[in-house]
C-alpha cells in the first residue's frame, strides 16, 4: 500500500526488509547461539574451529532464509508453499 501510494519505491522496500531481515533475525541470533551451544558442546577449544562453526551456521540460517523467499514468492497458495518448505527442509535434514 505504501508502494501505491508512492512513500517509496520497491528497490528501497527490498533492500531494507533483506537488510534487517538479515541482520537481525538471521546474524544476531547465530552469533549467541553459536556462542553458546559451541562450548556446551566441547568441540575444539581454538578459534580457528569456532570461527567456521559459527560461519557455518550463519550460512545455513541465510540458506534456509533464501530457500523460504524464494519458494514463497513463487508459490501464490500459501499451503502449497508449506509443502513444498516442508519437503525440502525434511530432505535437507
Amino acid at each position: 500500500h505504501e508502494y501505491i501510494s508512492g512513500y517509496y519505491r520497491v528497490s528501497v522496500y527490498f533492500l531494507s526488509k533483506i537488510m534487517s531481515d538479515v541482520l537481525f533475525l538471521r546474524t544476531i541470533p547465530g552469533i549467541i547461539f553459536s556462542c553458546v551451544v559451541y562450548w556446551m558442546i566441547g568441540l575444539k577449544s581454538t578459534p580457528d574451529a569456532f570461527f567456521i562453526f559459527l560461519f557455518s551456521i550463519i550460512l545455513v540460517s541465510y540458506t534456509a532464509t533464501s530457500m523460504a523467499l524464494a519458494i514463497s514468492a513463487d508459490q501464490t497458495v500459501v499451503a502449497i508453499a508449506n509443502i513444498f518448505l516442508t519437503i525440502i527442509f525434511i530432505f535437507m535434514m
